[in-house]
């Protein structure tokens, strides 16, 4: 039974390297086109306006903000998933036994009449 248990969480645990090593991936690929396209510049191109400049930089901040966003997402979608867990574990638990009650009232039983108002320990006097 343990081994179907386990399945779902490998196979979670796959996609989330999956999905690593593809980000890393991606940031490498655009490291190395960047590179790429820099050299090509300084060899062929004149140098770019300043709004190309800032529309490239506002592209940079927008995929770097997507990819803080993709982050964030998983790491809390992780976390309501291992809460949801532990509360429908919670929710379906066994209730705990009740507590014995066969004599309730003897634990509370005030001390016999007859000692209330004398004190054994005194000797009267004759």
């Amino acid at each position: 039974m343990t081994g179907n248990q386990d399945q779902p969480r490998q196979f979670a645990k796959a996609m989330v390297l999956l999905a690593i090593a593809s980000i890393v991936a991606g940031l490498a690929l655009i490291a190395y086109y960047q590179h790429q396209v820099e050299s090509y510049r300084s060899a062929h191109l004149p140098p770019t306006s300043q709004e190309a400049i800032r529309t490239a930089k506002a592209m940079k901040h927008l995929l770097l903000g997507l990819l803080l966003l993709a982050g964030v997402f998983i790491i809390s979608s992780y976390a309501f998933v291992r809460w949801s867990r532990r509360f429908r574990n919670q929710l379906l638990r066994k209730p705990h036994p009740p507590t014995p009650s066969d004599d309730v009232w003897a634990m509370h039983r005030l001390p016999d009449d007859d000692n209330r108002g004398t004190n054994s320990d005194r000797t009267t006097p004759p």
